[in-house]
């Protein structure tokens, strides 16, 4: 997505394990919009915002800012300038550590999947990263006078997301409390999660991230994972 693919593809265990933390943060926000508001720290975090939105109406700023920053800011190499903090994947790290040693959220793990495949399949459209890349663009002017979190900019995010994304199949089909996902606020904050869940993966899959990879390696992303929670921030 624009500067998608301006990442280094060399990564040490606790960068990769962040990444991938990232994710699950970032679709946990998707998924806690959809379901209540948006929990973007991995998949208690994360679940937590989008369920915040799909079931109370509403996400936490404080939630949802880093998956935004995640989205907007351009990467340059280090994941603290791009995520903030490392407290900020705390939720999201904790999350990894659940999903890879006692799964219990197969609704998670669903979305997890469905988005690793379009990231795949979007990467094989020149014409949609081109789309995507022209928008980001775009979008971080508005940023520039707006402000990431103005109802503009998730606006214009959220349409980027269903001209190029939502294009492909299987489409990422988000589930929660009618009354809130039919409203136009909720439905364009998920979408813009959703993609920078999508933009998350990106940087996963740069740093030697595959489902491969979650399996055979999960003793190694576990222990970063762990020292990183130990340490709070990144080695």
């Amino acid at each position: 997505m624009g500067s998608l693919s301006c990442f280094t593809p060399e990564r040490n265990a606790s960068e990769a394990a962040s990444s991938c933390a990232a994710i699950l943060w970032t679709i946990n926000h998707a998924e806690d919009i959809r379901e209540s508001s948006t929990d973007p720290s991995c998949c208690t975090a994360k679940y937590f915002c989008v369920t915040q939105v799909a079931q109370r109406g509403h996400a936490n700023k404080s939630d949802v800012e880093p998956c935004l920053a995640g989205l907007l800011k351009v990467y340059d190499g280090d994941l603290r300038n791009l995520y903030g903090p490392p407290e900020q994947l705390h939720n999201g790290l904790k999350q990894l550590q659940e999903q890879l040693t006692r799964p219990n959220n197969p609704v998670l793990t669903r979305y997890l999947v469905a988005a690793i495949y379009l990231e795949r399949r979007l990467r094989k459209r020149g014409d949609l990263m081109r789309r995507l890349g022209e928008g980001l663009e775009a979008a971080r002017r508005q940023v520039d006078y707006f402000g990431e979190n103005h109802p503009n900019v998730i606006s214009n995010l959220a349409g980027l997301y269903a001209d190029t994304v939502s294009t492909l199949t299987p489409r990422i089909m988000v589930q929660g409390n009618r009354e809130y996902l039919e409203q136009p606020a909720n439905a364009e904050m998920i979408r813009t999660l959703l993609l920078a869940a999508i933009r998350s993966i990106s940087l996963w899959r740069e740093a030697g991230g595959s489902r491969w990879k979650l399996l055979f390696n999960r003793r190694q992303i576990l222990a970063a994972a762990d020292r990183l929670l130990k340490e709070r921030s990144f080695v």
